[in-house]
């Protein structure tokens, strides 16, 4: 392979966008729908399909990342750690996008994470996270031609407890034992959101939840 810095992006990017990652990422548009939202805090943009999804889609992207990125439509960028960012970086907008980025964080410093998400004043959050708990997906599609199938099948996860990878990587899955979705919502709402709709995804089995700031919308 070449080292040519286009050359290895396009090698990134195929490696790491599957067709099941690719619908994940358009869910993540799609829970915005009918949401009263234009501007977009985007955390943790990877490499930058749901940052052009939300541009022409018609928001305003601003995305936040530990690093410098040039991403496809997004408006501006910001460099910081979740970790010690400030609340003032966090503002300015009308939703929170933070999907499958949590979980490299321990399960303590995500609930600080999300607590400093609702002290930005920010209205709406829309979060997702690996969901490992029992489940199964199953799918076909046949023409004269071809015919092909995909299946998923989760059930042992909840006696197992979750392995941690190396920093960086995941540090905790929904539905392992000690961390079921109803600790996972209870973090959520106990750090200044209200819970509107939870959503799965099948392909890359993952738990959507869209939220309020209770300290901005009525109960």
């Amino acid at each position: 392979m070449t080292h040519d810095p286009h050359s290895m992006h396009r090698y990134d990017w195929y490696q790491y966008y599957s067709e099941k990652r690719i619908v994940h990422q358009w869910f993540q548009v799609k829970l915005l729908e009918k949401l009263p939202v234009r501007r977009i805090l985007e955390i943790g943009p990877a490499l930058g399909v749901p940052t052009a999804l939300l541009a022409t889609a018609g928001f305003e992207v601003t995305t936040l990342d530990f690093e410098d990125r040039k991403l496809i439509g997004g408006a501006a960028h910001i460099v910081a750690d979740l970790k010690t960012v400030e609340t003032h970086q966090l503002s300015g907008h009308d939703c929170i996008l933070c999907c499958e980025v949590l979980e490299h964080f321990s399960f303590e410093t995500s609930c600080g994470i999300l607590k400093a998400f609702a002290q930005s004043g920010t209205p709406y959050l829309v979060m997702s996270v690996p969901y490992q708990a029992l489940q199964f997906w199953f799918s076909l599609y046949i023409n004269r031609y071809t015919a092909r199938k995909k299946t998923a099948f989760q059930f042992r996860n909840a006696w197992r407890h979750f392995r941690k990878q190396p920093p960086g990587g995941h540090q905790w899955e929904v539905g392992y034992r000690g961390l079921s979705l109803s600790r996972l919502e209870h973090a959520v709402e106990e750090n200044g959101w209200r819970i509107m709709d939870r959503q799965f995804t099948a392909g890359t089995r993952s738990v959507f939840i869209v939220a309020t700031n209770v300290a901005i919308t009525p109960s």
